[in-house]
């Protein structure tokens, strides 16, 4: 059965949105990949096929959705049926690693207790 993608969000139990690869500036400005979702009868994604968006980024979005993604069952006369939906993935720019400095005592590098790193 189509469904709409407001229907699916309905739908969702979890998500996690796909990082964009850091060395891809070109498509900083396009970061959105549309996919058509296919949902069996017990929930689980059982097909995801790239419709739109950037080919750098389709592969990610669709391993993205296929891994972290949970639906619950969609129910149609309180049967569950299976189910086909638009979704539209936005990736995320990637966080740098946080820098971590510590110092004893508040001391400069090396001025801390003997022996300490």
């Amino acid at each position: 059965m189509l469904m709409d993608e407001r229907t699916a969000e309905t739908h969702l139990l979890a998500k996690r949105d796909p990082v964009l690869p850091a060395p891809v500036p070109a498509l900083a400005r396009v970061r959105k990949v549309a996919l058509l979702v296919t949902v069996d009868r017990q929930g689980v994604i059982c097909d995801v096929r790239p419709v739109a968006g950037p080919k750098a980024l389709r592969s990610a979005a669709v391993k993205t959705v296929k891994k972290h993604w949970r639906y619950r069952p969609f129910l149609v006369d309180w049967k569950p049926v299976v189910a086909r939906f638009p979704v539209s993935v936005e990736f995320v720019l990637a966080e740098p690693e946080p820098r971590l400095t510590a110092y004893w005592d508040g001391l400069a590098p090396g001025a801390g207790p003997a022996g300490a790193v």
